[in-house]
Formats: C-alpha cells, sequence, structure tokens
C-alpha cells in the first residue's frame, strides 16, 4: 500500500510512520528532513521537507506522489501546532492565524489537492488527527482548539461526500 503521512517527523505521526514503514510504500513529509530519514535509513521510502503552510510545498508533494506512486491508497494528517498560551482578549492576530492555518486550513488544501490521487483506487483512507482541542473549552489556546474542532465537522462532512468513491475518512481525537 501507498502512503502520504503528514508531520512523519515526530509525535503520532512518526509512530505511524514506524508501524507502516515495513510493509508499505510511504512519502514521510516533515519540516525536518533530517528527524524522519534518520528513523527510516533501512526503508526505501521517499522523503520531503514540507510546510503543510506552503502551498508551494504542496504542489511539490502531489507531483512527487503523482510521478512515483501514480495513485495513493491513504493520506495520514499529523500536522499541528499548539502555540504559545494567550489570552483570547490579547492575542496576536497573525499568530492566532497561522495555528488556525495549520491545523486546519492546510488540511482543507492538502486534501483537495491530493484527491485526484486518492480517489483513483477503488477504497482508500483519510485520516486526521485532531487531539483534545476539539472537544474541550482549552483556556489560552483558542486558535487551536478552534482550529480541531473546525477540522473535526470537515472531516465528517468530507466522509459523506466521499462515500461514494469507497474513501473513508476519519478524524481521531
Amino acid at each position: 500500500m501507498k502512503y502520504i503521512i503528514i508531520g512523519a517527523g515526530q509525535g503520532i505521526g512518526s509512530e505511524i510512520a514506524k508501524s507502516l514503514s515495513k510493509k508499505n510504500k510511504l512519502i514521510l513529509c516533515s519540516r525536518s528532513l533530517s528527524k524522519i530519514k534518520n528513523k527510516f535509513i533501512d526503508h526505501n521510502h521517499l522523503f520531503l521537507k514540507f510546510d503543510a503552510n506552503n502551498i508551494k510545498d504542496i504542489d511539490k508533494l502531489f507531483k512527487l506522489a503523482k510521478s512515483k506512486f501514480g495513485k495513493i491508497d491513504g493520506i495520514i494528517c499529523c500536522q499541528g501546532h499548539l502555540g504559545e498560551p494567550e489570552n483570547i482578549y490579547d492575542y496576536d492576530i497573525k499568530k492566532w492565524i497561522k495555528i488556525f492555518d495549520l491545523n486546519f486550513k492546510s488540511n482543507l488544501i492538502i486534501i483537495r489537492k491530493l484527491l485526484k490521487l486518492i480517489r483513483k483506487n477503488k477504497f482508500s483512507k483519510i485520516i486526521f488527527f485532531s487531539g483534545g482541542g476539539a472537544f474541550n473549552t482549552w483556556e489560552k489556546f483558542s486558535a487551536y482548539s478552534v482550529a480541531k474542532t473546525a477540522l473535526v465537522r470537515f472531516s465528517e462532512n468530507l466522509a459523506v461526500e466521499l462515500k461514494k468513491y469507497k474513501i473513508v475518512v476519519n478524524c481521531i481525537a
């Protein structure tokens, strides 16, 4: 099977990559290539230095996946950033938007771009991670919480829309 894992350099993304690395072909995306290359040196995977907020990087990912895989069986989006604790009444709007964009908007753009490659299969998967921010009020982390809540609703809508293509969509908290 062929999977793309975004955020493979640390945390849950790194653990999923380890789990899938022996029996699957992977494109591992991370802001730091050294974090992923050292972990998977014995495997024949593709590595991409990747910023999920950068449209050019998303285009590079699409071109790489299309040229090397042709189609993909799954996309696992693990990218995220909590940010620094800030009261909502005096937050820095630029930082807030950057956190929201990484935790929500990047997922929307990535899926929109890669959907052409995942729809070619008879059965595929898209997995997002919302963390605890989607289910609880998280004082001083409103950008993260709001973005992850939006991600949950986006995945639910996407699951309904893609069901006819046999693409399963999940958002794990």
